[in-house]
């Protein structure tokens, strides 16, 4: 199956935001660097169709969010209520379908080897069953300085 776009972008958390506000005009509110970075990978691709779907791939989650959120508890600091949230792959996805006007499906995937077999295989069942559009990206925040989202989108043949 060969994907109808494809975009893979290598951003700094600044970098990420910048794109983000260039393209929407706006930052979303209350985003961890992980869900920045998702979502500046997915804004290179074409619009969503209604009806199309997101499979969000990663071996490691918002890594920072997390070990921030960790260094609080350690230091017998309450835990806050946005820092916990954007520790959660849950609400990059809800991030992600905030720009997907009527999205069939979401998913969150969690690989330790390649995420690119398994979303091809999850983007043609839902094509076959069909799904107008598939979205998957496979996003790392590798450290605080960069980070990188790769993106792929398959279309059905009569879109």
């Amino acid at each position: 199956m060969i994907p109808f776009a494809r975009a893979s972008v290598e951003l700094t958390p600044e970098a990420a935001r910048a794109k983000i506000r260039a393209r929407l005009g706006h930052l979303p509110r209350r985003m961890g660097s992980f869900a920045e970075l998702a979502l500046a990978g997915l804004l290179e691709l074409p619009e969503p169709l209604p009806g199309c779907a997101l499979i969000l791939g990663t071996s490691t989650g918002p890594r920072a969010e997390t070990r921030l959120a960790l260094e609080d508890l350690g230091a017998g600091l309450a835990l806050m209520p946005f820092g916990f949230i954007q520790s959660q792959i849950g609400v990059s996805l809800a991030a992600l379908a905030a720009q997907c006007p009527g999205l069939a499906r979401a998913t969150t995937v969690f690989v330790s080897g390649s995420f690119w077999p398994e979303a091809e295989a999850l983007a043609a069942g839902w094509l076959a069953e069909g799904l107008p559009q598939v979205f998957a990206g496979f996003v790392e925040c590798r450290d605080a300085a960069a980070g990188i989202s790769a993106w792929s989108c398959w279309q059905a043949k009569d879109c």
